[in-house]
């Protein structure tokens, strides 16, 4: 067009209608824009259309203040004053529309601390804010805009956001505005004009405390658009954080409001925490310190909650920070406290997290899951461990009193010390550090000389370095020595906390009675271990109820806490601080677990029973005399001995030297019916000794328990008028015996002469039961005895079950089968119990039924170590600890075998002819099932 003007002659009269054109639009679209923003299609009649389908797009709210805010921008005075029109329109217009509104804000708030001599849309929004009677802003969107502006260099500006502020406050309140300010506010100088604006920030918090939750939302939703400033923003918002209520005294449950403003809050948090910690710790000090003195426990419930719910690190981290905020306040010790108390076993465990449903505001609340980084993964974590974690940047004021606290603490610490994420394990070594540094700070100044400052600065030196292996295990990489760690953490702490080791040692017995989480109550008892308090009655009671719950279960949890409950009861008496008055307690304890079928709670328990008879002298009556008066009442008297529950243990090489030893001592016992009431105590022991003791006519020298048990089982012999044993032992104890064959010959002849008659079977099943132990030699000596039994053994008028050949048929596939056949090729009648191919088959492992497993009723399936108990036998431990005792319903033990069974009598020189021929032995038909009838006694008993 420019081209054809020039070729009529009208380039100026083109240009100048051009100029006006330029100006005159804008004037056109200013007087046309609020009408055609808000326009509504009458003719459409349905519902919720308001523009015809065949008609023009509706107007956006982005597309109209774009085209006002390059007006504004626009170097044409004409064009600026077309803007400011069109935007005046919009927000007089009779309708109103959020969205519109809360743009508008927002731009105004990115209009302020721009350069001088600009037009900013404030300017327009504070005009309408003066001139109109009926403001489409709200309180709050005024107070927060015009606060803003106070801070800005523009003098214009914070002139506008003075009259904008009194005019609101004279709209709401009949109190006078603080006038004198307005000098302030208009000063060229920031030191002048910036505490004015605190002070007017202060004096409308007074006087308009309602509003300070709809104040904080728009600092959340519109602080970050400022450009600059942000400080100044945060510094008028503080005065208004001490009317901010979040929860109602004597509730427990956050406000509707509260949730609002914790997300806000921390949202601000999140953006300006590192920029600004000045103005972040200043706010969350007045909000805790403030109107309401219920906000900082309502601000540790939220962080949990929110925590558990998201797992979130990010938040767990931010959380944190809040955690060092509230720390630095007047509140800080009651955090501090609150965080301890929700460390508790019962926390420790994982639970399905559940967020309260809260009324929703209208009100803006910032998104959370938009601020936060995105986590790899979600980390849920217990509310205990994030109790611990928010603790993390908190450093302790050597003012507070934490002695009750820290032993809970340091027991978090330690059991989180091997967490499985690194970067939790990492946080708590940091938080580990930073205790032992607090705990320590006063040292220098408290005259203590145990420690000097040099001498702690290097300790916390030494662990803060992973590389170093003082307390680090060298052949587990990352892994804490706790025993190392625990001993120096006590050798900083103890100084001048003494009684720190009793206190915390006490709370590790709590933690690991009542925990519900295994490796929580597992590593706490480990702890007990290694700190090792003076242990009272009630302490006691509460390890003992722990067995109750734990001892021979099925599931592998139990069964390690229960293992771990014996280790630390066995730990305590070793170190001889538990009082001895609990000894004959803990010995009906001990004497209970050995009923287990657990093999690795059996063990234990052995070498509990093992430890008490090294303390307690059962050589004399008034010790005997003592643990009989506290047998609890419950137990009956025809239960089964002591001896007898120690003897499975023989057959066991995990046991077995244990065993060996709990026998040797009660061997010392000259009160029979303590240690068996039965009439079988010699006949046992005296059975049981003979393998041990040949293998000792193999070395060079005898052992001195060795001997003395000899000439216990001698003096015990002697009692009985049983000379041929009483001159046996003796000549052994005196090593008189010129060869191992005189003394085996002699030894089966003395059982022979004694017992074999009448206890045939009782007499085998103990020499079997060794021959399942793994040890060779133990094997090798029994069946040399074995072997010479069968020769002479009478079995006419006794039932000895096919069952009590398997120890042997399972050393067939062994290096040992010659010797185990030479034993079988002895003549042997059998009577009861499976059928011989049946017994095969377990002895082999092969378990073709469980009624096959089930029906065994003297040894059961055998473990690689020889443990063997037989699973028919019903356990049911139900400890009651009390002072009176122990209650207890014991798995029972067989003393005799009465078996009404049909005629099953296997000849054992036609079982080993089958063996020759293993593969047709297992692939052959089976033949039918011969039926047997095992009745065998159980003996329930209450101790």
């Amino acid at each position: 067009m420019r081209a054809n003007a020039t070729r009529y002659g009208t380039v100026a009269l083109y240009d100048s209608e051009c100029e006006q054109l330029v100006e005159a639009v804008p004037a056109a679209l200013a007087s046309l824009c609020a009408g055609a923003f808000f326009y509504i299609d009458k003719t459409v009649r349905s519902p919720g259309k308001h523009v015809h389908p065949e008609g023009p797009s509706p107007l956006s709210v982005h597309e109209v203040l774009d085209w006002i805010n390059a007006s504004l921008e626009h170097p044409s005075e004409s064009v600026n004053a077309s803007g400011r029109k069109a935007l005046k329109s919009l927000l007089t217009y009779p309708a109103r529309n959020e969205e519109l509104l809360d743009d508008i804000c927002r731009r105004a708030f990115a209009s302020l601390h721009t350069m001088p001599g600009s037009t900013p849309s404030f300017g327009v929004v504070a005009d309408v804010i003066l001139t109109c009677t009926d403001s489409p802003f709200t309180f709050s969107q005024v107070v927060c805009l015009a606060l803003a502006s106070l801070g800005d260099t523009d003098h214009q500006i914070r002139r506008h956001g003075f009259d904008v502020l009194e005019a609101i406050h004279r709209q709401t309140s009949h109190i006078p505005f603080i006038a004198e300010s307005e000098a302030a506010i208009r000063s060229y100088a920031p030191s002048v004009y910036l505490p004015g604006q605190r002070r007017i920030s202060e004096f409308l918090a007074t006087h308009h405390s309602e509003e300070a939750v709809p104040l904080l939302a728009q600092c959340a939703l519109h602080l970050s658009n400022l450009r600059e400033g942000e400080a100044l923003v945060l510094h008028a918002l503080e005065p208004w954080m001490a009317f901010v209520e979040l929860m109602v005294e004597g509730t427990n449950d956050l406000l509707p409001t509260g949730d609002l403003c914790m997300h806000n809050l921390l949202a601000l948090t999140i953006r300006f925490g590192d920029t600004h910690p000045s103005e972040m710790q200043a706010l969350w000090t007045k909000l805790v310190a403030g109107t309401y003195p219920m906000n900082h426990h309502a601000i540790v419930k939220w962080l949990v909650e929110q925590a558990t719910w998201l797992g979130n690190a990010a938040f767990v981290a931010y959380s944190r920070r809040v955690i060092a905020y509230l720390s630095r306040t007047q509140f800080g010790e009651l955090v501090f406290h609150e965080l301890c108390t929700l460390i508790s076993p019962a926390t420790m465990s994982i639970q399905k997290a559940s967020m309260p449903k809260r009324p929703r505001s209208h009100l803006f609340t910032a998104d959370l899951s938009t601020l936060l980084p995105l986590s790899e993964s979600r980390k849920q974590l217990s509310i205990a461990q994030l109790a611990l974690l928010f603790l993390g940047d908190v450093a302790l004021d050597p003012a507070w009193d934490v002695s009750y606290q820290l032993p809970i603490f340091l027991h978090a610490i330690f059991l989180q010390a091997d967490h499985k994420s690194a970067s939790v394990e990492q946080e708590i070594h940091h938080l580990l550090l930073q205790t032992l540094r607090t705990c320590t700070a006063v040292y220098e100044d408290s005259g203590l000389q145990e420690l000097s400052r040099e001498d702690v600065k290097l300790s916390i030196a030494r662990l803060a370095d992973q590389s170093n292996d003082a307390f680090w295990l060298p052949d587990e990489p990352g892994i804490l020595d706790m025993e190392k760690l625990c001993f120096e953490v006590l050798r900083l702490l103890e100084p001048s906390r003494p009684r720190l080791r009793q206190e915390w040692g006490l709370l590790a017995l709590e933690w690991g009675a009542h925990s519900s989480d295994a490796s929580t109550a597992s590593l706490s008892l480990q702890l007990l271990r290694i700190l090792r308090p003076r242990v009272q009655q009630g302490a006691l009671n509460e390890l003992l109820a722990r067995l109750t719950n734990t001892v021979s279960s099925n599931d592998s949890g139990p069964q390690k806490v229960c293992q771990d409950v014996l280790m630390s009861l066995t730990a305590l008496v070793k170190a001889d601080v538990l009082d001895h008055t609990l000894w004959p307690q803990l010995f009906w304890c001990a004497r209970a677990c050995l009923s287990t079928t657990v093999e690795a709670e059996y063990a234990q328990a052995l070498i509990l029973l093992k430890t008490l008879l090294q303390v307690l002298d059962i050589t004399k009556d008034e010790v005997i005399e003592d643990l009989l008066d506290h047998q609890p009442e419950s137990w009956d008297t025809d239960d089964i001995s002591l001896q007898a529950v120690i003897l499975p243990g023989l057959r066991s090489s995990l046991t077995w030297k244990d065993a060996m030893e709990v026998l040797k001592c009660l061997s010392r016992c000259t009160h029979d019916q303590f240690v068996d009431h039965s009439a079988g105590r010699l006949r046992s022991l005296y059975t049981v000794c003979l393998p041990p003791f040949l293998e000792a006519m193999d070395q060079p020298q005898l052992d001195e328990d060795l001997a003395e048990l000899a000439m216990n089982i001698a003096r015990m012999a002697d009692n009985e008028k049983r000379v041929g044993i009483s001159r046996l032992m003796t000549s052994f104890a005196k090593q008189k015996f010129r060869s191992k064959e005189d003394f085996l010959r002699q030894a089966v002849s003395c059982l022979r002469e004694n017992y074999t008659s009448k206890y045939s079977t009782e007499i085998l099943t103990l020499l079997l039961g060794l021959v399942l132990n793994s040890e060779r030699w133990l094997r090798v000596k029994s069946m040399q005895l074995l072997k010479l039994l069968f020769q002479h053994v009478e079995t006419k008028n006794q039932n000895v079950l096919s069952e009590l050949l398997m120890p042997l048929l399972s050393l067939l596939r062994t290096d040992l089968a010659l010797q185990a056949l030479d034993v079988l090729d002895e003549p042997l009648s059998v009577s009861g119990g499976l059928a011989a191919t049946h017994v095969l088959r377990m002895s082999m492992h092969i378990r073709s039924s469980r009624e096959l497993e089930e029906n065994l009723v003297v040894f059961g399936v055998p473990e690689p170590s020889g443990c063997a108990t037989a699973s028919a036998r019903p356990v049911t431990m139900a400890f009651s600890v009390a002072l009176d005792g122990i209650s207890t319903n014991g798995m029972g033990q067989f003393d005799e075998f009465d078996m009404g069974a049909e005629n099953m009598d296997d000849d054992l020189g036609n079982l080993v002819s089958q063996l020759n021929d293993l593969n047709s032995f297992f692939t052959a038909e089976e033949r039918g099932r011969e039926k047997s009838s095992c009745h065998f006694i159980t003996v329930t008993r209450q101790i």
